[in-house]
């Protein structure tokens, strides 16, 4: 795996732990316990980590870098910034919806994105294989009607 891969994978993880510490926070703070020293998480700032980590798992699974073009983290950060406005206006709590499922969600995007790789590699694996098969068949095809 190349070393941007694994940083893309890295930013994943480090995303989903960043997830994990805002819904860690809430949990003990419902709880009545004080809460380690995570930072709360507005709407904004989950919002935009969510279309960051939807932005990166595409490119990793799609292979393509031109989405990072446009969905810069900038951008992310406005999208975040505009629809938490709107969940804060309507009084959603998004961080309250997930419940203690971010780190569930930031695994099953992980597994998705490896799961599509490793079709993608095995696919081509075997594409090659057929070929080559294809390749002995007509130079078998071609011996016996030289011999012929």
């Amino acid at each position: 795996m190349s070393d941007e891969k694994l940083t893309e994978l890295g930013a994943l993880a480090a995303q989903a732990e960043g997830m994990e510490a805002a819904e860690a926070a809430e949990a003990a703070a419902a709880q009545g316990e004080a809460p380690e020293a995570a930072p709360s998480v507005s709407n904004a700032q989950l919002l935009a980590g969510t279309f960051q980590l939807a932005r990166d798992t595409f490119c990793i699974v799609g292979e393509l870098q031109s989405p990072r073009m446009v969905l810069t983290d900038d951008a992310c950060s406005q999208l975040g910034a505009a629809w938490g406005a709107v969940a804060d206006k309507r009084g959603w709590d998004l961080v309250g919806v997930l419940g203690d499922y971010a780190a569930e969600f930031s695994a099953v995007m992980l597994s998705v994105t490896l799961g599509m790789k490793l079709r993608r590699v095995v696919g081509d694996e075997l594409a090659v294989k057929a070929e080559r098969e294809a390749e002995k068949q007509r130079a078998a095809e071609a011996a016996t009607v030289v011999n012929v």
